[in-house]
């Protein structure tokens, strides 16, 4: 019974502990999370489980096990705000991918993208009809901003 005692323990602190580091990483809602957010949750609630399930780490290990995460990726992101080059690897960036009316090829393929997905993006924010799109970015966030021909 201490056995389990002790495993609600570390979950619950694992848990009190995760909300508070995303909060303090000022993490925004899911659908502007970046590669590196999701990578730093993913791992944290492994390292959360992992530890709380085994029978050689302790309570200790598990708060200095995510501290050291969490100083690990507040440094990533501190660089990635003051280098281009870092945001970009770190982030990507927006990638043309409606040019006067024409879908480019290349960015679909690169971004794994079907036709299906990209209408369904379009539909999202008003566009039925791709021709009519004078430049379509996507966007980080993997969301679509149009410009319509016309200026509409």
């Amino acid at each position: 019974m201490n056995e389990y005692l002790s495993i609600g323990l570390e979950f619950t602190v694992g848990l009190l502990l995760l909300l508070g580091i995303y909060r303090f990483m000022g993490n925004k809602e899911f659908s502007q999370i970046t590669p590196v957010d999701m990578i730093f949750v993913v791992v944290l609630a492994e390292m959360v489980v992992s530890i709380s399930l085994s029978n050689e780490y302790h309570l200790v290990h598990l708060i200095f096990a995510m501290l050291v995460w969490t100083v690990l990726i507040y440094i990533i992101k501190t660089i990635s705000k003051k280098s281009k080059t870092a945001r970009t690897i770190s982030q990507g960036e927006p990638k043309t991918i409606i040019k006067n009316g024409k879908v480019i090829d290349a960015v679909m393929e690169e971004e794994q993208m079907s036709k299906e997905e990209l209408d369904t993006l379009l539909r999202n924010v008003g566009v039925w009809d791709i021709e009519k799109v004078e430049i379509g970015i996507l966007e980080i966030s993997g969301k679509i901003n149009c410009k319509r021909k016309g200026g509409t």
